[in-house]
């Protein structure tokens, strides 16, 4: 049983438009996150052999067979590196101990994942951060041939993490470019982004880029914004080009805005459009991904962000989209001092589910439930 908390859980909903209700019957997308990121999930540590990486993760997808998943969005990309075989980026350190460095004795690893998820059936959704580079300068392996060695002025630095300038018109080319060699070349059924875009805290490391390529935007946080939704449109038109079944979907934050006047939900939590200049209402109001999937990380009695206010909310903001949510079952049995006994109240979760199941226009109420880490961090990080 303990596989069961390596993954932290999706709880996702289908809205649907009232045609789509009046011809297909309810159906749920469990979909559980598997992290590769610091070896939370899979593979669970970076020297393990190509074989001993293979049993792991039957183990992991026979334990949500078992639950009743019946997709997984497996982390490929974590930062401008590759669990899979790429002529554009290298090898993951997460993988094998050094970035750069392939599995040995060589396997493609991708085909591996996918097929397994497949033989089960489920879904095989790639999920890629787009624009980490470096998660730690100061600890990070980094091969000579990295993004951030061979193109050092695309970067932007936040502490100790180094991001791709969202801001320059090569970068989102270069990211797209990695996107659509992965949907070209294997048969993934989705491809993923977490809410990883901009960081907070810009200040003015990308004025420079804001001079050259600003579009005639007259303040650099909406041209910020119009950065990532470019972004987005461009991954969504060339995907549906190519593949036109491969799902688009992102999972930002649980929080777009927290003012209601400005039409958010009322909260007091991190927010997506101001904090990391991230717009999905955009996204979906313009049919520029399949789904979103908010992350809303906090119980009922939240009260600077309650997830019996934000679910519904996001409810109605799917625009003949779908709306799945994100849930944080890694958190079930913890406390903090945000939320000291919530999470130990095994209903807590259950009733998250029972809401979203009842939520008007909602044909088809997810319960993701990919059973998150009791303990440890979540590369899907709460606000």
């Amino acid at each position: 049983m303990k596989l069961l908390f390596y993954c932290t859980i999706l709880l996702v909903t289908f809205a649907v438009t009232i045609t789509a209700q009046t011809i297909s019957p309810k159906r749920e997308f469990r979909a559980a996150w598997i992290a590769s990121v610091s070896n939370i999930d899979w593979p669970t540590n970076s020297s393990q052999t190509p074989a001993q990486q293979q049993s792991s993760y039957i183990q992991i997808l026979n334990q949500h067979e078992i639950s009743g998943m019946n997709a997984v969005v497996v982390q490929i990309r974590p930062s401008s590196d590759a669990l899979y075989q790429s002529a554009i980026e290298p090898w993951s350190e997460w993988l094998t101990g050094t970035q750069g460095k392939a599995p040995s004795p060589y396997y493609d690893p991708l085909p591996f994942l996918i097929n397994e998820a497949h033989k089960r059936r489920m879904e095989f959704h790639a999920w890629l951060n787009p624009f980490r580079a470096v998660v730690s300068a100061a600890s990070s392996s980094v091969s000579a041939g990295h993004i951030s060695r061979t193109h050092p002025e695309w970067l932007l630095a936040y502490s100790n993490l180094r991001i791709l300038n969202p801001g320059l018109p090569q970068v989102r080319e270069y990211v797209v470019g990695v996107i659509m060699d992965i949907v070209r070349r294997y048969d993934v059924d989705g491809i993923h982004f977490d809410d990883y875009f901009y960081e907070s805290g810009t200040g003015s490391q990308d004025s420079a880029a804001y001079a050259l390529y600003g579009r005639g935007i007259s303040k650099i946080e909406d041209w910020r914004r119009d950065n990532v939704n470019l972004f987005i449109r461009t991954c969504y038109d060339s995907i549906r080009a190519a593949k036109t079944w491969v799902k688009f979907g992102v999972s930002p934050r649980g929080i777009w805005k927290n003012s209601i006047a400005e039409g958010g939900a009322g909260t007091a939590g991190g927010e997506s459009y101001y904090d990391i200049f991230c717009d999905p209402i955009n996204w979906l109001q313009n049919k520029k991904v399949d789904y979103v999937a908010p992350q809303i990380y906090w119980p009922f009695s939240r009260a600077v962000a309650p997830y019996g206010t934000l679910a519904p909310w996001w409810g109605t903001k799917a625009m003949g989209r779908h709306i799945y949510i994100g849930q944080a079952a890694y958190k079930i049995t913890t406390t903090s001092t945000a939320e000291p006994t919530a999470w130990l109240d095994f209903n807590e979760m259950p009733n998250q589910i029972r809401l979203n199941r009842t939520l008007p226009g909602f044909q088809l109420q997810i319960g993701h439930i990919q059973l998150g880490r009791i303990s440890g961090q979540s590369e899907k990080q709460p606000l």
